[in-house]
């Protein structure tokens, strides 16, 4: 068992990640899922139209159990009843940390098509 690599304290870090949390939480729980391979629309409309507290308790439990990190059901409840843009911003930092998917899914052209 490992240990998270940004506690919940740590939402801070990363900038962007903290600002996403706090002004467009409903989004960044969307990207979240996508990243984690849930269904992000189904999420974002939890998250729009009862409550964020679901998908964070859900998401947070995947991430914990995939990368084996201590913890129990409870304390992601009780996170993400009591810290949810916290949470929002502990899972992004933590899959940015251990590397899963780009932040944004974008993709360089290298060559133009000739006409």
């Amino acid at each position: 068992m490992t240990y998270w690599e940004h506690p919940i304290d740590d939402c801070c870090f990363d900038m962007g990640n903290c600002m996403m949390g706090l002004c467009c939480c409903c989004v960044q729980i969307y990207t979240n899922a996508k990243r984690l391979g849930e269904n992000g629309c189904c999420c974002l409309i939890l998250s729009c139209l009862l409550t964020p507290l679901i998908p964070n308790f859900m998401l947070r439990k995947k991430i914990r159990t995939i990368h084996g990190i201590r913890g129990s059901d409870c304390e992601d409840f009780l996170c993400a009843c009591c810290f949810g843009c916290c949470v929002s911003c502990q899972i992004a930092n933590e899959l940015d940390a251990r590397g899963r998917q780009s932040k944004y899914n974008a993709q360089v052209i290298v060559d133009q098509p000739k006409y």
